[in-house]
C-alpha cells in the first residue's frame, strides 16, 4: 500500500468512526431500493456490479445494496464478502416470490420484483415505477439522536398498506432491519472464472440485524452508537440503513438511509 492511499484510508476510518462517536448522523428517505445477490467467482456477474455504481451514482435517492453469496466458491475463488447469512435472504427470496431456484446475478426491487442483476432497462424501469414514490403507500419513519443512541420512529400504517400484503387476510407484519455496509470496495481476483480481474464492488452488505417487529401502529425503536459498526470481510462498514420490510422477507414499505 502506497503511503497516499494508507494516509488516506487512515482519514476515512478517523471519519467514520468520529461521526459514530459523535453521532454526526444525516439521513435520507429512500423511494426505492435495489438489492444484487452476486459473486466474485461468476463470470456473468461483473456487469450487474458495474451497473450498481451507474445507478448508484444516477439514483441518489434510491438505496442499493450488494449481497455477495457463496453458490459459485467451489470454482476456485472463495468470495470475500460472501456469508451464509446473504444466501438465506437470497433463498428466502426465491421462496418468498414463488422462484424455481436461485441464480447470479440476481436482483430484488423494493422486495417485490425479481429480475436478472445486469437488465439496466428492466431494473430501471421497476425503480421509476416504486410504491415508495407513492405517498398513498408511505409509512412514515424518523430518527432522533439521544444518548449515544438512534431512535428510529416508524408511524401508523396507512390504509392503503394492505395492497400490498402478499396474503392480505392476515395482519401487518414486518421487520425493522438494520443493514450495515460499505459504499465500495475493491478486490483483485486471482483465480477462478474471473482471474486477474480487478472489480470495484458498491454498497456492499456485511451484516444486516433484526431490531424488532411492527403491526402497523407507531412504535420506537432502539440501537446504540457501538451497533452501527461493522465488517464486510477485513473491512470496515462506513454505512447503513434501515429498512421496514412486510414478512422480513416480502415488500419493503419505507427505508432511511445516511448520506
Amino acid at each position: 500500500m502506497n503511503k497516499t492511499l494508507l494516509l488516506t484510508t487512515i482519514l476515512s476510518l478517523t471519519t467514520i468512526t468520529s461521526a459514530v462517536a459523535e453521532g454526526d448522523f444525516k439521513f435520507k428517505q429512500v423511494d426505492g431500493v435495489l438489492e444484487l445477490f452476486t459473486s466474485q467467482g461468476c463470470s456473468s456477474c461483473p456487469p450487474a456490479d458495474a451497473l450498481m455504481g451507474v445507478l448508484k451514482k444516477k439514483h441518489p435517492n434510491k438505496l442499493m445494496l450488494t449481497y455477495g453469496v457463496t453458490i459459485w466458491d467451489r470454482l476456485g475463488w472463495k468470495d470475500r464478502f460472501a456469508t451464509i447469512k446473504n444466501d438465506s435472504r437470497q433463498r428466502n427470496y426465491s421462496r418468498y416470490m414463488g422462484l424455481r431456484s436461485i441464480y447470479t446475478p440476481q436482483s430484488v426491487v423494493d422486495g417485490r420484483s425479481d429480475v436478472v442483476g445486469s437488465h439496466n432497462s428492466k431494473i430501471s424501469t421497476y425503480l421509476k415505477k416504486s410504491h415508495l414514490k407513492q405517498n398513498k403507500y408511505h409509512v412514515p419513519m424518523t430518527i432522533v439522536e439521544d444518548d449515544m443512541k438512534l431512535k428510529i420512529k416508524v408511524g401508523a400504517a396507512p390504509s392503503a398498506l394492505i395492497d400490498l400484503k402478499k396474503d392480505k387476510h392476515k395482519m401487518l407484519d414486518a421487520t425493522l432491519w438494520l443493514v450495515k455496509y460499505r459504499d465500495v470496495a475493491q478486490v483483485n481476483i486471482e483465480v477462478g472464472e474471473n482471474a486477474g480481474r480487478k472489480i470495484n464492488y458498491y454498497n456492499v452488505v456485511g451484516d444486516f440485524t433484526p431490531l424488532g417487529m411492527w403491526e402497523g401502529k407507531p412504535r420506537e425503536f432502539t440501537v446504540a452508537f457501538r451497533d452501527l459498526k461493522g465488517t464486510v470481510g477485513k473491512l470496515e462498514t462506513n454505512r447503513f440503513a434501515f429498512l421496514l420490510q412486510l414478512d422480513g422477507v416480502g415488500t419493503i414499505i419505507s427505508a432511511l438511509k445516511t448520506n
